[in-house]
């Protein structure tokens, strides 16, 4: 996985759906979907999005990304930063 170009990000997301990664922004993130991201230990949301679940893992396939089963449909648009 690598970070979404177009927007310059630190962090992409990939959903699992029919048992293959596919690319997803944000708001395509359903409850109960896993999802992955390539986010620093550092990065703000690592904290929020991979500590805070407790089903989250190590992605296997990518030492940098992290699988995490969403816990909420609506995103809380008023946590996140624009840079």
């Amino acid at each position: 996985m690598v970070p979404h170009e177009e927007t310059g990000a630190r962090h992409s997301f990939e959903v699992l759906k029919d048992g293959q990664w596919q690319h997803a922004g944000m708001g395509e993130i359903r409850k109960g979907d896993w999802f992955r991201y390539i986010v620093g230990r550092d990065h703000e949301q690592f904290g929020l999005m991979f500590e805070a679940a407790d089903d989250a893992y190590d992605d296997p396939d990518d030492e940098d990304s992290y699988c995490v089963r969403a816990a909420r449909v609506k995103v809380d648009e008023t946590r996140l930063k624009l840079h």
